[in-house]
């Protein structure tokens, strides 16, 4: 299989709609659990436990310091481990969201990981990039990037 899709999300309650929806496209697409893997983990710098406060039925969450009603444990993992798990020997596009941990994530798996294995494509949400602790943009551009669309909200940046 060429195609590989992996949707990595903390939030259970997600990963269960992406498994409805899978389901429901098994007729048109029998092979789609060989073509998508569901990742259920938040991704950051270190593997470990965390703390991930999430609102039931929404589609979003947060990785949080103190313990609430409203949060889990989840497992937390670096976005290496996830690539090399799935054996990928190349990534086309990645599209990453994850409420300010950008930064951190890409830069542990920039560092680690060979060249042929950067993203052709990365589309970046920048909206909560004041929780960066460093300029990714900017790190991207050093990498070889170049910026071909950028809105309120993301960034699309593919590899020269």
């Amino acid at each position: 299989n060429k195609v590989k899709i992996i949707a990595i999300d903390a939030n259970p309650i997600n990963n269960l709609r992406l498994k409805k929806n899978l389901r429901l496209l098994k007729k048109k697409i029998p092979k789609i659990f060989s073509i998508v893997k569901i990742k259920n983990c938040a991704l950051g710098d270190k593997n470990k436990k965390i703390l991930f406060d999430y609102a039931p039925g929404l589609a979003n969450g947060r990785i949080i310091q103190k313990k609430n009603k409203n949060n889990i444990i989840v497992n937390c993992r670096k976005l290496i481990d996830v690539v090399k798990e799935e054996k990928l020997k190349y990534i086309t596009n990645l599209k990453i969201d994850i409420e300010g941990y950008e930064d951190r994530v890409l830069l542990s798996f920039l560092k680690s990981c060979k060249k042929q294995l950067y993203p052709k494509n990365i589309i970046l949400e920048h909206a909560s990039d004041h929780l960066w602790k460093h300029d990714l943009v900017k790190l991207l551009y050093n990498l070889g990037y170049i910026k071909v669309f950028k809105n309120n909200a993301n960034i699309v940046m593919s590899l020269k």
